[in-house]
């Protein structure tokens, strides 16, 4: 079996088990991550609302047109959770995409309201302070108002 052979069986078995609680989260990254190698990605709008959000939040959802890359980078600031991340940690996930590649998304998924900036401030690699992004709310925004 050829290397792509073998990423779909592993992509198919990751997903198999990506709606277990405990590895929930790392499943959808490995997941977007050999999807992006494969370059089979989908911009699936449920993975942009929770199941408990409001209907217009999945319809929101359902309206936001995402890149492969901004899906790659809004999955990998969402791994985050509450505490968010900064740049260098998101470019650390993400060795084999470029500088840009990675840092180019944040305008747009901030312009979309999919990630927020926290106000707070982290030293990055370069001791440079970096700001903390993290996933909005709902990762939904069709009106401006956060559901």
């Amino acid at each position: 079996m050829n290397s792509r052979g073998t990423l779909r069986m592993i992509l198919s078995e990751l997903r198999s088990i990506e709606h277990d609680l405990l590895v929930g989260d790392s499943i959808r990254r490995c997941i977007a991550l050999i999807e992006s190698d494969l370059g089979v990605g989908s911009q699936d709008p449920k993975k942009l609302a929770r199941r408990d959000s409001p209907d217009t939040s999945k319809q929101a959802a359902a309206s936001v047109s995402l890149t492969r890359l901004e899906s790659l980078v809004l999955e990998g600031i969402s791994a985050y959770g509450e505490r968010g991340c900064i740049s260098d940690q998101i470019r650390a996930d993400f060795p084999r995409l470029s500088y840009s590649s990675v840092t180019a998304r944040f305008s747009s998924l901030l312009d979309k309201g999919l990630i927020v900036d926290t106000g707070e401030r982290r030293k990055g690699v370069s001791t440079r302070m970096q700001r903390v992004l993290k996933a909005s709310r709902v990762n939904t925004y069709s009106t401006g108002i956060e559901s």
